[in-house]
């Protein structure tokens, strides 16, 4: 485990090219997004989700996991 004031930052957007929006498809009952965000949480203090999506909604139960929602130009 690597922690020690460690800040994991996932981004992820809501048009994915190749497989129409995959960061909300579910992998064993739980989104895409959510998965890499509970192993994140693995190895850092904090993590930070940070999308264009309108609807973030953590079933996790994470405290150590935030959303930032940030403008789709970006």
């Amino acid at each position: 485990m690597v922690k020690d004031g460690v800040v994991g930052i996932i981004p992820f957007r809501t048009g994915s090219k190749g497989l129409i929006n995959k960061n909300f498809r579910f992998i064993n009952e739980m989104p895409f997004w959510e998965r890499a965000a509970v192993q994140g949480v693995r190895t850092c203090d904090q993590v930070i989700c940070s999308s264009d999506a309108d609807n973030l909604v953590s079933a996790t139960g994470e405290s150590s996991i935030k959303f930032d929602r940030r403008p789709a130009e970006l």
